[in-house]
């Protein structure tokens, strides 16, 4: 038998299309080791354990076998991703828990949307242009998360050949998650203060297309609504981390007088 997470038949599939090493995967025991603390922190938020989610498993696809190259979680885009790993993996196992899908691994749905969040944060993949004019970007990335997690469990239903109907958006939409909702306001603004970071290290040449994708959107005034919290508080916050590099940058962006556009 085959060992490996069957691999899926759509080629085209945007979440599935990363090359896998699974040969490193083997040997990634700190990535192990952090979604094996995932699990038990999930595991004991005093609702149904989730080995009623992995009851059916193949005990011949081990764990290891993830989605996803674990250098998702070593560059700082994957870090700052990653810290939304748990909130995704319960709100993923929420979703397979009110469809009564068994069979289908939370952890592997979890991340594959993991990294799909992570690609879409780093500076030159920014998924901005295929954000819907008008929508907040936590919308947008509540969007993101929920589309993810129902396209990745369709997609294993499919490669696994399991007895379930797709399951449609519409149908999860009560599934609602307070953790989620609260991580997604505080990964609202860490994006913004990456951006920042990011911008110290960029050519002049690809300083500003990043700022047309990232900077040009981050309306801080919308961070502000976002987390119910004053607009000036924000700008004080960016303000105040930026270090001389990023000053200078920001300068470039929205010149001299950048502490009173921002």
């Amino acid at each position: 038998n085959n060992t490996a997470f069957p691999r899926p038949r759509d080629r085209n599939s945007n979440l599935f299309s990363k090359s896998v090493d699974r040969t490193s995967l083997v040997d990634c025991s700190a990535l192990m080791t952090f979604v094996e603390i995932c699990k038990s922190r999930v595991t004991k938020r005093g609702e149904d354990s989730m080995e009623h989610q992995r009851e059916g498993l193949r005990s011949d696809i081990p764990l290891n076998t993830l989605s996803t190259h674990q250098s998702i979680f070593e560059d700082p885009a994957g870090k700052l991703a990653s810290r939304c790993f748990v909130p995704v993996l319960d709100y993923a196992t929420r979703i397979l828990r009110s469809k009564r899908v068994s069979h289908v691994d939370p952890v592997e749905i979890s991340t594959v949307v993991v990294s799909k969040m992570s690609e879409m944060i780093t500076d030159k993949r920014y998924d901005y242009e295929h954000r819907p004019s008008g929508t907040r970007f936590r919308d947008y990335l509540k969007e993101v998360i929920r589309t993810g997690i129902v396209d990745a469990i369709n997609e294993s239903i499919r490669a696994r050949e399991l007895p379930y109907a797709p399951i449609d958006e519409m149908q999860i939409a009560g599934v609602e998650h307070a953790p989620l909702e609260q991580m997604i306001d505080q990964f609202r603004v860490e994006v913004v203060m990456y951006a920042i970071d990011v911008a110290a290290n960029l050519s002049e040449r690809e300083r500003y297309a990043f700022k047309e994708r990232m900077l040009a959107e981050a309306c801080y005034e919308e961070i502000a609504a976002d987390l119910n919290c004053d607009a000036d508080y924000v700008r004080t916050v960016l303000v105040r981390s930026a270090k001389r590099k990023v000053r200078t940058y920001l300068e470039d962006v929205f010149g001299p007088d950048f502490e009173e556009q921002i």
